[in-house]
């Protein structure tokens, strides 16, 4: 059950780096992979078309346009046009597609790298555990955008994406009402007129599965292992628009929570890692609640201003403290509090051919985290156990206050040249010390033919310390912002009105890396990295009920450390190849009303870093052990991620229907998910799985990742 040992640490290290911030900034047209939603809803039917995509040519560089039943149909994705993002190029799942955690490597940055808005307003979160599902409800999608690289400086400051979700505004011509009914999860939504001037939704979800088990059971007939309570998660968004003259005013609320709780009791896990033996329990939740004020003050002058709050909590218990810890016989574990207070106003000046965009960022942090418990595993770490993890005593409050200032300006300069030049500078006063930094970002198209355009562009971008990586108890409070360049040329040609091509190459260099030290250092700003690569994708836009793209991504990348040149290795989301096909279309003759979809998935296996040999020590001293009542065993690791795990491959299969009544309508939906995982289960492997005591190093046992699993929803619309 070491693998199971291996998902639990890695589920806690995760969650533990959820007491950083995300802040929040509108939305830019710069090497970005845009994914825009037609708003109102369309069904199947024969005869029945759909807007189709815009022409890739009167999109912005790196821009995909996708319409509702293009992100709705992907196989795979159980209706949620979020769950595209992973067939995109560029992006991997940063938990190899097993599902223990949520997030995703962009370009060779890491999941914590990546700023997450919705409706421009800074969320805790936007998958649920698992990452099966958005915390939105897809109805109310109206777009959403995925910025691999080169993001405006509107977006502030990040090293790796932006995933940027727009909700649609609410229907303001009638009432209306869906309520979806599926295999794992049930959901209501409400929308309509609430004045002359005045609409709202309001739409609620749950899961259910946890309703139908006992209150607690068994994680496998092997496993003394249990869970006490079965992972849920509910999810809630409302808005509020009150259309003006000119402009209008939007009151948002989004809101999730998370929860499961795990009675780790197996034995084979008291002999690798003993202080893992007890509870395993995690419950998330964010609430953010913003308002929106867009208004056009001149024919020339735009404005946007958005403020509110977002309301963070993190509660965390693992393990049992050992003989010498604060509280022999206890969990570990932590409790975090936060609370981001926002004001984003910002303008946009329109001078002839000239577009100037200005605003300004202001943010309040304060978070209040307390527990006993050690550093968070890192990437690119493989020896981390609690029972090594030296803990510490956590009682610190986080304050502090972020005050961004930018410019952009968009102009042609020669009848085919057009350029967008910005500048970002940033000032953060966060815990207890100051940072501040100029990023300068510049991006160019040119009209190389008439279905040919060439683009560029290049970036600065930083990004400021996390809160465990500067906080007093765990971290270094010295350490200063990590930085990376941005350095993208992208052509992108139309074939014919139905298909286009996008291609780009990039190069992301980036310096002043945090990296592990020994206590009391903790941290030091030592890393070095690069990410390079090339993103493809092959579009056919949607007719006729047909549509589907294929991506591919190269990808190299690596980390090392100046102090330790013997450190040099690959990065964790190193994956040199990534194919993704999504397809759709109907059945023939008598079932045409059905269409099916697939989607294939092929990457490189992830890297590893190989276990050559073991030794048993005692628990209390890491001493030779002189008996096995109180010893463990403990790995002897090979060089870094230099072994790389088998290809992994995913097939998902989708077959959905559109049923018309009198004043409402049904859509039905059957999904196979990871069909591979039964056809052939060496194409789902994500790790490796040893025996306890580790004697079969040399021989390990393949782990399977994201299970096979048949999903339905029936979805009425009313």
């Amino acid at each position: 059950m070491s693998d199971y040992r291996n998902r639990m640490i890695f589920l806690f290290f995760g969650l533990f780096l959820m007491v950083t911030r995300v802040s929040a900034e509108e939305i830019n047209q710069l090497s970005t992979i845009e994914v825009q939603v037609v708003s109102e809803t369309q069904n199947l039917q024969p005869g029945v078309e759909v807007v189709p995509s815009v022409s890739t040519l009167e999109t912005a560089p790196s821009e995909i346009q996708l319409n509702i039943i293009e992100l709705k149909g992907v196989a795979g994705t159980q209706g949620d046009p979020l769950g595209a993002v992973r067939t995109l190029p560029g992006i991997t799942l940063a938990n190899g597609g097993g599902g223990r955690t949520p997030g995703f490597y962009v370009r060779g940055s890491n999941a914590n790298e990546n700023k997450i808005l919705i409706d421009g307003l800074p969320v805790g979160y936007i998958y649920h555990f698992g990452g099966i599902y958005s915390v939105l409800n897809p109805d109310l999608i109206d777009n959403f955008k995925t910025y691999l690289g080169g993001f405006g400086v509107e977006y502030g400051d990040r090293l790796g994406g932006v995933v940027d979700v727009q909700t649609r505004k609410p229907n303001a011509q009638r009432v209306s009402q869906s309520y979806q009914v599926g295999f794992y999860d049930s959901s209501a939504r409400i929308e309509g007129p609430t004045s002359e001037n005045g609409s709202a939704f309001f739409a609620v979800r749950r899961s259910y599965i946890d309703l139908f088990l006992p209150s607690t059971g068994s994680l496998g007939s092997d496993s003394d292992n249990r869970y006490t309570q079965f992972p849920q998660f509910w999810d809630m968004q409302a808005k509020y628009r009150h259309e003006l003259k000119d402009g209008f005013v939007d009151l948002s609320l989004f809101a999730a929570d998370d929860q499961l709780r795990f009675d780790i009791r197996d034995e084979k896990e008291r002999l690798q890692d003993p202080a893992l033996l007890g509870d395993l329990g995690s419950q998330r939740a964010f609430q953010t609640l913003g308002l929106r004020w867009a208004k056009t003050l001149t024919p020339d002058i735009e404005q946007l201003i958005r403020l509110g709050v977002s309301m963070t909590s993190n509660d965390f218990v693992i393990g049992t403290q050992q003989a010498g810890d604060l509280n022999p016989g206890q969990s570990y574990g932590f409790e975090q509090q936060g609370r981001t207070t926002f004001v984003l106003p910002q303008w946009a000046v329109f001078q002839g051919d000239n577009r100037w965009k200005t605003g300004v960022d202001l943010y309040r942090y304060d978070f209040d985290i307390s527990g006993y418990i050690g550093q968070p595993c890192r990437e690119g770490q493989a020896d981390c156990t609690l029972t090594n993890s030296s803990p510490n005593l956590i009682d610190e409050q986080f304050s502090g206050y972020e005050a961004a200032a930018y410019v952009e300006l968009s102009r042609p300069i020669t009848e085919r040249l057009f350029a967008t030049f910005g500048v970002r500078s940033s000032h953060y006063d966060w815990a207890r010390d100051t940072y501040h930094e100029i990023s300068p970002r510049v991006s160019f198209e040119y009209d190389w033919a008439d279905a040919t355009i060439l683009t560029a562009s290049w970036g600065r971008f930083v990004q400021p310390p996390q809160g465990n990586e500067i906080s007093k108890d765990i971290g270094n409070p010295e350490l200063v912002m990590t930085q990376a360049e941005h350095r993208i040329l992208g052509v992108k040609h139309e074939w014919t009105p139905l298909w286009s091509t996008q291609v780009e190459l990039y190069q992301k260099p980036m310096t002043k890396l945090v990296v592990s030290r020994s206590s009391p250092e903790n941290y030091a700003n030592r890393g070095e990295g690069v990410a390079q690569g090339l993103d493809v994708l092959i579009k056919r836009n949607f007719k006729d009920r047909r549509y589907g793209w294929l991506s591919y991504s190269y990808l190299e990348s690596k980390r090392s450390d100046k102090d330790d040149p013997s450190a040099d290795r690959l990065f964790d989301g190193d994956q040199p190849h990534t194919l993704n096909l999504v397809w759709a279309q109907p059945f023939g003759g008598s079932w045409s009303n059905w269409v099916w979809g697939a989607s294939v998935q092929l990457q490189s296996g992830r890297p590893y870093t190989p276990i050559i040999g073991r030794e048993e020590l005692r628990v209390t001293d890491n001493q030779a052990c002189q008996s096995v009542d109180n010893c463990y065993w403990k790995p002897t690791y090979g060089e870094t991620n230099s072994k790389r795990l088998p290809v992994n491959a995913r097939l998902d299969l989708s077959m959905e229907r559109n049923i018309k009544f009198d004043g409402w309508n049904m859509d039905l939906r059957f999904e196979l998910l990871n069909v591979g995982a039964v056809i052939a289960p060496d194409s789902a492997v994500v790790g490796l799985d040893y025996e306890a005591d580790y004697s079969n190093f040399n021989n390990p046992d393949k782990v399977q990742g994201f299970p096979f699993l048949p999903s339905f929803s029936i979805r009425g619309n009313f």
